[in-house]
């Protein structure tokens, strides 16, 4: 086995960074959370059975449940119109609203602590050249991108390239807001 030359850093294995990265360990967990919450809350009856149990409260315990939620495949939009159903459209959109801001902050936060265990300059580099003219940072991208797409891809590109969290913030309400309200509007119908 070779040596690598004096005052060279050793190159990791990308296996040993995969496992030992703690962002995607966090990520791992959040699916493995988000999945035993979708489980837990069908065997209980479902989102809206809890809201309806929990009354007033509710919100409290269906923000923080719906952006574990996002996580996992649809769980997110179950609970959206759960919460419509529950406290109609406006009230729904809001909670949904609250919800998947928080999903955002999250995943963006897993997102930048990953990066530090990866070389994202290096893989931007390596993107097609039409991609690597549209930066990630732009809202056009942090807005468009997730409306078709959905919120963990931007989310994880925002954090994991270093876009401000005050300008992914604002970026990732204007696209939340009208999901949240296409799902209260499903479940409640549109206010008039």
């Amino acid at each position: 086995m070779s040596q690598p030359p004096e005052g060279s850093t050793p190159v990791t294995p990308m296996w040993h960074r995969v496992v030992g990265s703690r962002g995607l360990q966090l990520l791992a967990g959040f699916v493995l959370l988000g999945w035993a919450l979708g489980q837990w809350l069908e065997a209980a009856g479902g989102a809206e059975a809890w809201g309806e149990r929990l009354g007033v409260l509710g919100p409290v315990f269906l923000v923080p449940a719906q952006s574990l939620a996002a996580f996992t495949p649809l769980l997110g939009e179950v609970i959206a119109v759960a919460n419509a159903a529950l406290y109609g459209f406006w009230g729904g959109s809001s909670i949904s609203f609250a919800a998947w801001l928080l999903a955002a902050w999250v995943q963006y936060g897993i997102a930048r602590r990953t990066a530090r265990d990866f070389d994202f300059d290096a893989t931007h580099a390596r993107l097609p050249t039409w991609m690597q003219r549209f930066p990630i940072d732009h809202p056009l991208f942090l807005i468009g991108v997730r409306l078709p797409l959905g919120g963990p891809i931007v989310n994880t590109a925002a954090g994991a390239f270093g876009v401000s969290l005050w300008r992914h913030t604002w970026c990732a309400a204007i696209g939340i807001a009208p999901r949240a309200m296409f799902f209260s509007a499903l479940a409640s119908g549109l206010p008039g």
